[in-house]
């Protein structure tokens, strides 16, 4: 397995996020039964299969901590989509509510103008 051309190309390139709970039980089970499976003796052995053992230790790590990171991750995305939505909205609103205060301010001019020509009309009728 080691002496494969494309072994370390596989390693580099594994997919970690892919391991299911599965196939991490069934490692540190194997690894349990395994009185040769640890750091000190698999030293002892192999220098090739002691840094393989790291790496297999570091991955079922890397997945403990996933596990625990990954309904994080998710609650996360879910807000993140939350938040561009309410953005969306709240530009929505904002644009409507500068639409409005133009209209607002056009109908009070057109509403003062009007008052001034009442007035006008007032005045002129009074004479």
């Amino acid at each position: 397995m080691m002496s494969e051309n494309n072994f370390l190309y596989n390693l580099l390139n594994l997919n970690v996020d892919g391991i299911t709970n599965a196939q991490v039980r069934t490692v540190r089970n194997i690894m349990k039964e395994n009185p040769d499976c640890n750091a000190e003796r698999m030293q002892d052995i192999s220098k090739a299969g002691a840094g393989l053992l790291d790496f297999v230790t570091a991955i079922l790590g890397y997945c403990a901590v996933a596990r625990e990171i990954k309904p994080k991750r998710e609650k996360v995305a879910k807000l993140e989509k939350n938040f561009q939505v309410s953005k969306r909205e709240l530009d929505r609103i904002t644009a409507e509510c500068a639409s409005l205060s133009a209209e607002l301010e056009d109908l009070s001019r057109r509403f003062e103008e009007a008052m001034s020509e009442k007035q006008q009309l007032q005045d002129e009728a009074e004479l």
